[in-house]
């Protein structure tokens, strides 16, 4: 009995001492060139930096009006909204592109007593003209930091009165840099 309590711990240590063998490494041999007798080696040296990006988009607040009416000026019937990027990481060569639609892929906001009547509207970035549902808001480049503000304007002479809503969507895609 004593010499089986003794013998296990003997066993398990040779089994470590044979398994402690240098993992993912590589040998450099000693050369045999005289006089230094020395040899090189190489490894690889590899990073994977995946693609990052926060983008900020405006909440229900800042695109709520209150109580329009049909011959509103049109300072009342716009909202600016600002669009920002803050720690975007992209491969070389690409951009951050934001594109903005609303429901059924159009710009109107829909009466909430009748579904077929509807109240269209237009964004507009700072530095452009009217987008067409779909069209995008904003490019960001690599390691941007920046807002892109923009304008939603309510077309305001064909409403009727009621309450209208819409979603807009925004989607982020990244895609080729375009010139």
């Amino acid at each position: 009995m004593k010499i089986k309590k003794a013998l296990i711990p003997l066993v398990l240590t040779a089994l470590l001492a044979l398994a402690a063998t240098p993992a993912l490494a590589t040998e450099i041999e000693q050369g045999t060139a005289a006089p230094t007798y020395t040899n090189t080696g190489d490894t690889s040296v590899t990073a994977s930096v995946d693609t990052t990006y926060t983008i900020t988009i405006p909440d229900s607040d800042t695109l709520k009006f209150e109580k329009l009416t049909g011959t509103a000026e049109e300072a009342a019937r716009t909202k600016t909204f600002n669009v920002s990027a803050k720690g975007v990481t992209l491969e070389p060569g690409k951009q951050l592109n934001v594109t903005v639609s609303g429901e059924n892929n159009d710009f109107k906001m829909t009466n909430a007593a009748l579904s077929s009547v509807k109240l269209p509207y237009t964004i507009t970035p700072a530095a452009g003209s009217a987008l067409r549902p779909g069209g995008t808001i904003a490019s960001f480049a690599n390691n941007s930091t920046e807002t892109v503000s923009s304008t939603l304007i309510v077309n305001a002479p064909t409403m009727g009165a009621g309450n209208y809503s819409d979603t807009l969507t925004f989607t982020c895609t990244v895609a080729d840099k375009t010139p």
